[in-house]
Formats: C-alpha cells, sequence, structure tokens
C-alpha cells in the first residue's frame, strides 16, 4: 500500500517535507513515523530531535489526531495521509 507523508513547521528542514511511502497492508503510524526516521537518517525513534514516542511531535492521519484514537497503533490504509508537525505554544 501507498501512504503520503507531510512534515511541517521546523522540523521539516531537518526530515524533509514530504514522503511516499510503501508499505505492507496493516502497518501503523508508529511503524511508519520509524520508516520516515530511516529514510531521513534520524537517530532509530526519533524526528529531528524529538522521540516518535513522546508528546512533542503531533501525528495525523487524513486529519485526525492519532492521539484522539488508538494512537500510534492506528492502522493505515492505501491512499491515507500522515502528517507530522510539532505543536506550537506561546504566550
Amino acid at each position: 500500500m501507498k501512504i503520503n507523508v507531510r512534515i511541517f513547521g521546523d522540523i521539516s528542514e531537518v526530515i524533509g517535507k514530504k514522503h511516499g511511502l510503501d508499505l505492507e497492508i496493516g502497518t501503523t503510524v508508529a511503524t511508519a513515523a520509524e520508516k520516515v526516521s530511516e529514510l531521513s537518517g534520524q537517530k532509530r525513534g526519533y524526528l529531528g530531535d524529538f522521540p516518535i514516542r513522546g508528546k512533542d511531535i503531533a501525528l495525523l492521519v487524513n486529519g485526525k489526531n492519532v492521539e484522539l484514537g488508538e494512537g500510534l497503533s492506528t492502522v493505515l490504509h492505501d491512499g491515507d495521509e500522515l502528517v507530522i508537525f510539532q505543536p506550537t505554544a506561546g504566550g
């Protein structure tokens, strides 16, 4: 199956803005994020300075935050879009 990955914010300067992934059926968000990490030459389990399993990056599938559902165990489907970004905070 094929999915598209888009990355926004400062993290995109480190791991790229777009990736097309060819994955096995049943692949989870965690596995797809690990693949992006690998393809962009990052330390295993990280996207830039941020751990994939941490709270410093947001992961959305087709516009919905995975934390509102199955989290990193969310299963991806052919044609899905995974969006990765660093949430911002300000005052």
